[in-house]
């Protein structure tokens, strides 16, 4: 797990990729440690969570302040449901998106998440260049929000 010391930028400062910081929620370490990878090459800051609980905990307890969470869904303790409700029990979509990822869902299923709180969806392959395309987005919108 990544440690970073300075949460809050001064406010002359641009917002950059490392100051961008991503939580990836996926019990598969090998899946989550190649897409980790990848954010990484293009500069943006990764914490892992192994599951729901462990979610939650680096939410409240680390005081970490994040700006993107993927989240798998297929974790053993806790369902996407609960995980999104409970992250937008104290943050809203704009202030921390969560990025969905599965293999497959169905299309009532994705609508529930939407209404939920997931902000976007992608179906879960190996071709995690396009999941890097979408967290790009996603870093692009926040860097337009900071300059604003």
């Amino acid at each position: 797990m990544g440690t970073k010391v300075n949460l809050q930028l001064p406010d002359d400062k641009p917002f950059r990729e490392q100051d961008f910081n991503v939580v990836i929620v996926d019990e598969n370490a090998t899946y989550r440690n190649q897409l980790a990878s990848r954010l990484r090459m293009m500069g943006f800051y990764i914490e892992f969570a192994t599951g729901g609980f462990h979610l939650m905990h680096i939410l409240e307890k680390e005081g970490k302040n994040f700006h993107l969470i993927i989240l798998h869904n297929n974790m053993s303790d806790m369902s996407s449901f609960e995980m999104t409700g409970l992250v937008r029990t104290f943050k809203s979509k704009a202030e921390l998106p969560i990025l969905f990822l599965s293999r497959s869902v169905a299309p009532d299923d994705l609508k529930e998440l939407i209404a939920f709180g997931i902000n976007d969806f992608y179906q879960k392959t190996n071709e995690q260049h396009k999941i890097a395309e979408k967290v790009q987005k996603f870093f692009a919108a926040r860097k337009t929000a900071q300059a604003s």
